[in-house]
């Protein structure tokens, strides 16, 4: 089967410590060939490959998360492919047992073994439908950017959690429903009113990944691309501008309410 563990430093780390561990043992192994034997190992034919895959595909749990029956299926597909790959049986079952990254592989490390799946992650309501493919692309990297600036790590990947704030459950239902039908109206465009609702939404999935409100305050005035996100905290607190604007919609140009302040912090891509 084939296994997505989302964060290629994952396997990277996972390929560096399999390389050590062959080394200790009186072998020599190419990081290039490391790389390869972990991609094996998670279903995939080679390591250019599985970048491949990864770029389109949702990311899985971890093995330390999963349910016992999945995490044994894992386990044995683990080790019948090191086997394959000049490791002994003895050795493969080692290597998955004492090698570990995040929650990937490392067996003997896991805590207990789960036998229910983690929560699910509860997507928005908000149904977001981007005008270009482009501003989805976009916004994505200078998410996945801005998280590793901030050290937030999110262990179903930039994307997952992308989708599940505008109201996906993954990233390539999306990407498809981008530039097909009626677009979205930004941020930047909506009256103070739903500005507020949008970032409460955007708030509550931050939160079930874990995300701080202080850290997701700074996201969402740093992170942004073609009018969505770049909102600074003090944009959306009920006031006096709330009130006297709660109905107003400006459908081209920047927002009238918006704080002169507010457009210095602009993502790379409007640059």
């Amino acid at each position: 089967m084939k296994i997505y563990c989302g964060n290629v430093e994952v396997l990277k780390a996972l390929a560096k410590k399999l390389k050590r561990k062959t080394e200790e043992w009186g072998d020599d192994i190419y990081y290039g060939s490391a790389l390869q034997v972990v991609a094996r190992a998670f279903g995939h034919p080679s390591y250019e490959t599985y970048l491949k895959e990864c770029a389109l595909g949702n990311s899985d749990l971890p093995d330390s998360r999963v349910e016992k029956s999945v995490g044994d299926a894992r386990h044995e597909q683990y080790v019948r492919i090191l086997s394959e790959n000049d490791y002994s049986r003895a050795e493969a079952e080692e290597i998955v047992a004492t090698l570990g990254v995040r929650g990937w592989w490392g067996y003997s490390m896991h805590a207990s073994p789960v036998t229910s799946p983690a929560p699910e992650i509860t997507r928005s309501p908000l149904s977001v439908e981007f005008l270009t493919t482009e501003t989805v692309t976009d916004f994505w990297k200078i998410l996945k950017r801005e998280l590793a600036r901030q050290d937030v790590r999110v262990e179903q990947g930039p994307k997952h959690l992308m989708a599940k704030i505008f109201g996906y459950d993954n990233f390539n239902d999306m990407l498809a429903r981008a530039q097909s039908g009626v677009p979205s109206i930004p941020d930047w465009n909506v009256s103070p009113e739903e500005l507020d609702r949008r970032v409460i939404e955007y708030l509550k999935v931050l939160r079930q990944f874990g995300v701080s409100d202080e850290k997701s305050f700074v996201l969402l005035a740093r992170v942004g691309s073609g009018g969505w996100w770049n909102i600074s905290k003090e944009e959306w607190a009920m006031d006096a501008r709330q009130q006297k604007r709660a109905g107003q919609i400006v459908m081209f140009g920047r927002s009238r309410w918006r704080p002169v302040r507010t457009y210095l912090v602009t993502s790379r891509s409007q640059r």
